[in-house]
């Protein structure tokens, strides 16, 4: 299990962002995870992008995809670097905020709480029942 809370995912969300923005050179942003996992989100240059698992003492890394685009600014063409992966990643961990793909999450946590309330009905039916005085 490696699960995200909201606020991790934010973060994650924020991380790429600032990427994608070009608002950071650099960045490590380690989310720690349930069961005692991390995510690691390092930018460690342009086009170099890596989202790494660290879980039970062994480490799985992913490269985010980029490519590169000739643009114009100031009159003068460029070569930049896009970061397609990351956008795509930052989109999908969007979804979850926003609730696109949350649904389910929340869908789970009402029926977990049906689920509560049921037994606890049940319990104190049970319980009504034991304390009739029988003849």
């Amino acid at each position: 299990m490696t699960t995200v809370t909201y606020e991790g995912a934010y973060g994650i969300w924020k991380s790429c962002y600032n990427i994608l923005h070009g608002s950071v050179e650099a960045s490590c942003l380690v989310i720690p995870c349930a069961g005692g996992a991390t995510l690691t989100l390092e930018k460690k240059a342009p086009g170099e992008v890596f989202l790494t698992i660290n879980k039970n003492n062994q480490s799985i890394s992913f490269k985010f995809a980029s490519s590169t685009a000739t643009v114009k600014e100031n009159g003068l063409e460029v070569v930049k670097v896009v970061e397609t992966g990351l956008g795509a990643f930052m989109k999908m961990v969007d979804g979850y905020l926003t609730g696109t793909n949350s649904s389910g999450h929340l869908n789970k946590l009402g029926d977990d709480i049906e689920k509560i309330q049921e037994v606890d009905q049940q319990e104190k039916e049970q319980q009504a029942y034991s304390n009739q005085s029988w003849c």
